[in-house]
């Protein structure tokens, strides 16, 4: 995914959350902060790397950090901000793009994905998420 099509997406995400824009650095530094440990090996410069789809991106800490941070927000009994769900799906859009380019698998990651689109679903309107599904299944040509 292009990093005009990962912002698009993001700032579409954001509007229908009635969120203020967040620059690719302050989402970034969300996503290091939620992911804490799991983003260990990840540096802000690399994460954004992976947002405009560099091609000397470290997908493999990457591919980790997101599916953990996913876990994370699934784990989490409270209920999502709106910051979570916007960084929620940031980080299945790179997850999406990781597996893409070999660094993971979706029949471990799937059922996540599908869980936290299901979770949030108050938060997005149908249309929204299925778009999200479809970009991410059909540019990982899983069907």
């Amino acid at each position: 995914m292009t990093m005009t099509c990962f912002v698009r997406m993001i700032e579409r995400i954001a509007d229908e959350l009635q969120l203020e824009q967040l620059s690719v650095p302050e989402l970034v530094q969300g996503l290091l902060q939620d992911g804490g440990h799991d983003f260990s090996r990840t540096t802000a410069p690399e994460l954004e790397r992976a947002i405009s789809d560099a091609p000397d991106t470290l997908w493999q800490p990457i591919a980790f950090g997101c599916s953990e941070l996913v876990a994370y927000y699934l784990a989490d009994a409270n209920e999502l901000s709106k910051t979570q769900v916007l960084r929620g799906f940031a980080a299945i859009l790179l997850l999406g793009t990781a597996i893409e380019k070999g660094f993971g698998d979706w029949e471990f990651e799937f059922d996540k994905v599908l869980k936290f689109t299901l979770r949030t679903s108050d938060h997005l309107p149908f249309n929204l998420r299925m778009e999200l599904l479809c970009r991410l299944l059909n540019c990982n040509r899983f069907l």
